[in-house]
């Protein structure tokens, strides 16, 4: 949010929307000198919005979190002006690619984490989905995270811990198999053996005129 105010600018407005008061406590703390930026404590399926209040909507990694995203899709066409559009980018971890010496352990802790969403493979139905909430969709486009070296600075290293910690709250996931996953990435890493790459896919839908 702080980056589009920073294009807007003063001659336009923001807001960023969060069902949660944490984050959007944090979020209002980095865009403090932004006065033409707010956000709303809001869910995706009902937008505290008028109809056809926006000329531009962006959500990153957000619809496949959306129990009810059909209808969520469609609140959000309601609030955007005729001839706006939308950016979306979820993924799909079954486009993962990480190097593993245990190809089997692999494939069972992604399935484990793939149940921390409604809908991890969202993007396969994202085009028709748009459609039937009243877009067209204009373009569509595939950003790959591509991590082939060992670094606490990159998306996948940072995915580990966090990948680590909720297949661990699973019940009934033996506790030695995701440290033994995690394990081995590391060690793989140490000895310059690291790879890893996820595709994330961008949909424009345009809202007719």
């Amino acid at each position: 949010t702080r980056a589009i105010g920073q294009l807007v600018g003063r001659t336009g407005s923001v807001v960023g929307i969060d069902p949660s008061e944490s984050a959007l406590a944090m979020a209002r703390r980095r865009c403090a000198d932004q006065d033409w930026v707010s956000f709303e404590l809001a869910d995706a399926t009902a937008l505290p919005f008028d109809d056809a209040s926006f000329d531009v909507a962006l959500a990153t990694q957000t619809y496949e979190y959306v129990e009810d995203v059909d209808s969520a899709l469609a609140d959000l066409c309601r609030v955007l002006r005729p001839g706006a559009r939308a950016l979306i980018l979820d993924s799909d971890w079954d486009s993962c690619v990480w190097r593993t010496s245990d190809r089997e352990r692999m494939r069972r802790v992604i399935d484990l984490w793939n149940t921390h969403c409604p809908h991890p493979f969202l993007p396969r139905t994202l085009k028709r989905r748009l459609e039937r909430a009243g877009f067209d969709v204009v373009d569509r486009a595939v950003h790959t995270i591509f991590n082939p070296e060992y670094d606490r600075t990159t998306y996948s290293y940072g995915m580990i811990e966090f990948i680590h910690s909720y297949v661990r709250s699973v019940d009934g996931v033996p506790t030695g198999e995701i440290d033994a996953w995690a394990e081995d990435l590391h060690h793989l890493g140490e000895k310059g053996e690291y790879f890893f790459s996820l595709d994330r896919y961008i949909f424009v839908a345009e809202k007719p005129s």
